[in-house]
């Protein structure tokens, strides 16, 4: 793996023809923005919810991750990914241009080492429902976040034949308005039965968890979602680089299966009050946190204090 790290770091450097790839310590963003500009790829489309899509899509900000902002003002211990997701889209605000096929969510931060909340629950799904996501009629342009457009909007494949069942990369949402629709439809009198409409789901999107890495200074672990044989079933395996040292020299990395995972975050969301602040009190003891924390408990701790960059991904979508 280290061979393999390091042939990567070599090839970054002279394609960025930068060599700090190769001798410095990354952030993981510095990684991702640099494929974000070789690759030429930005899967996060955002725009501003009172603007249509631009014929060049100039007024269509792209990125490869999403660096969320979230002031904190009541000073809250914990929150959870979804809700600083959508208010850090709020605070700009902006709209979802396109279903991402995944998103790489940041966590927030007031300073480099100090974040936002204490700990932050990642939601094992997210939903892009329409208030987060923009539609845009094709024949009116006006969208379902225009205050003199119903909010209701509609697919009809038969008025777009290149409506496609099949969701691709950067996929749009083919539809039209309620005024639109309706005379479109004025002419169809009795083959309007031909004519297979259906309105757009408020909740037509679910992107699920499938990685979360975790940074505690320079000690870097990583919880990730793996594929049983089964495709209806899964197991999440926790990853440390650093678990233990050889020689005094060499890291030796761990891979081990984290069957409660799930059950973590369930606990988490169901008692989060008692929960993180059983976490406190245990880090409140004036004990090494190896001392303090079992095995199992540690790796608590670092997924809800620790974790810095959600990986989500839209199994519905190829890319």
């Amino acid at each position: 793996i280290g061979d393999a790290l390091f042939h990567l770091r070599l090839q970054l450097s002279e394609a960025t023809h930068d060599p700090s790839f190769k001798e410095m310590e990354k952030d993981p963003s510095e990684f991702l923005r640099a494929f974000e500009t070789l690759f030429q790829y930005a899967p996060l489309k955002t725009i501003s919810p009172d603007q249509p899509p631009k014929p060049d899509d100039s007024n269509i900000t792209t990125n490869i991750i999403w660096e969320m902002f979230d002031a904190n003002p009541h000073r809250l211990p914990s929150t959870n990914i979804a809700s600083i997701f959508r208010n850090s889209l709020s605070e700009i605000p902006a709209k979802l241009a396109t279903i991402p096929p995944f998103l790489v969510l940041v966590a927030p931060r007031h300073t480099r080492s100090q974040r936002s909340y204490r700990y932050i629950i990642p939601d094992r799904e997210i939903t892009l429902d329409n208030s987060i996501v923009q539609l845009v009629c094709l024949k009116c342009q006006k969208t379902n976040h225009d205050p003199e457009t119903s909010k209701d909007f509609y697919f009809c494949n038969e008025c777009h034949e290149k409506e496609s069942a099949t969701v691709t990369t950067d996929a749009t949402i083919t539809c039209y308005c309620t005024n639109c629709l309706s005379d479109m439809h004025k002419h169809l009198a009795g083959s309007i039965h031909t004519h297979h409409t259906k309105r757009v789901s408020s909740d037509k999107t679910k992107l699920n968890l499938f990685a979360v890495l975790c940074i505690e200074t320079s000690h870097y672990v990583a919880f990730v979602k793996c594929q049983k044989r089964n495709p209806l079933q899964h197991e999440w395996l926790f990853f440390d680089s650093m678990s233990d040292r050889m020689y005094d020299e060499q890291n030796v990395p761990l891979v081990d299966s984290v069957p409660d995972f799930d059950k973590w975050i369930d606990d988490a969301e169901k008692g989060k009050d008692d929960f993180f602040n059983w976490l406190d009190d245990r880090r409140g003891k004036r004990q090494p946190t190896s001392q303090t924390f079992n095995e199992n408990s540690m790796r608590q701790l670092r997924l809800f204090r620790d974790g810095a960059f959600f990986f989500y991904e839209n199994a519905d979508m190829n890319y």
